[in-house]
């Protein structure tokens, strides 16, 4: 649960960027709610279909810390960090359409519901990042307020 204070109130204009943070992981889960934008489709939102919604896990294990040019390194909506920009997850790939799926006022407590489809050991990290409509958040917004 996340409890939005107004510090980080004008940071989050309807996104929660969600990372699935892995080492040495290959796990799969997926946001149900707020409905991440790989699975916003389900939802009926007018969205491509992922096929592989769970599946948001850098590249998997070999192609992220094995690659010469990933390093361990993942992009920041989980896909595997050396695709081309946007990358399919991000905001302008092939499901970061620009949809919001859901907004929040500030004060309000934010549930988060999220599904393991298979348990490899990984975990989640929420933060809060500046978004301004129309550009991605970039390395930098993945230093935002790690939230508990």
């Amino acid at each position: 649960m996340v409890v939005l204070h107004s510090s980080v109130s004008q940071l989050l204009t309807g996104v929660v960027v969600f990372l699935s943070v892995s080492s040495l992981i290959n796990g799969h889960g997926i946001l149900f709610d707020p409905p991440g934008r790989n699975f916003m489709s389900e939802y009926g939102f007018d969205v491509p279909k992922n096929v592989d919604a769970s599946g948001l896990n850098c590249g998997g294990q070999q192609a992220q810390h094995y690659d010469e040019v990933n390093q361990g390194r993942c992009g920041e909506c989980g896909d595997e960090w050396k695709l081309n920009r946007p990358r399919p997850n991000d905001e302008g790939g092939l499901y970061g359409t620009g949809i919001i799926g859901q907004t929040y006022t500030e004060g309000s407590i934010v549930r988060v519901t999220i599904e393991i489809t298979a348990n490899h050991l990984g975990y989640f990290e929420f933060r809060l990042c500046p978004k301004t409509i129309g550009r991605g958040i970039g390395d930098a917004g993945m230093s935002g307020s790690l939230s508990t």
